[in-house]
């Protein structure tokens, strides 16, 4: 736990140089990439993702998505707080008391989904992570959240896909979308 302070604390420190990097890196082609990555994980990703998975992947996935769809809006829904509480600047300035910066609704999300799907299909760990990075990465080039935004993000998604994949084994027998 240490560990995980410590690093959000050195963290912390580092947005002003990853918000340079991100000024320093801007391009066209680079903004149509970052804006496209960073679409994969907004507010349609919360259902969508579940959804899909459900409708194709057979009658364990539908049962798994279950789980993962309360376990996702649980996520957007304790960021959506925490982002109230704290009232964080973006670094572009735009916006309200409920959608302030601090902290990533995009990283927790992509970060939950990567965490809850590896589980699941443990050869789609690295391509999962390496997306979810990617989403926090685009997140900062954008310019809509400070590093630590997407780090503090990252591990609420993270430990809310292993709360969700502890005690969700009774969700999947509920008839959600049957």
């Amino acid at each position: 736990m240490i560990n995980i302070i410590l690093f959000v604390a050195v963290t912390f420190w580092g947005d002003s140089a990853a918000y340079n990097l991100a000024e320093r890196a801007q391009s066209p082609a680079a903004d149509i990439f970052f804006k496209t990555l960073s679409s994969t994980s907004g507010r349609e990703a919360v259902i969508s993702i579940p959804f899909a998975y459900s409708l194709l992947g057979g009658k364990k996935a539908h049962a798994d998505s279950k789980p993962m769809v309360v376990g996702a809006v649980s996520t957007g829904l304790l960021v959506t707080g925490i982002k109230y509480i704290t009232n964080r600047p973006r670094p572009d300035n735009d916006y309200t008391r409920m959608n302030s910066s601090f902290p990533s609704g995009h990283a927790a999300i992509s970060f939950y989904y990567a965490t809850y799907m590896s589980e699941l299909h443990h050869r789609m760990k690295w391509p999962l992570y390496l997306w979810a990075v990617g989403v926090g990465l685009s997140r900062i080039y954008l310019k809509r959240h400070w590093l630590s935004d997407v780090v503090v993000g990252a591990i609420i998604g993270w430990g809310m896909a292993k709360l969700t994949l502890r005690y969700g084994e009774p969700l999947k027998r509920i008839e959600l979308y049957e």
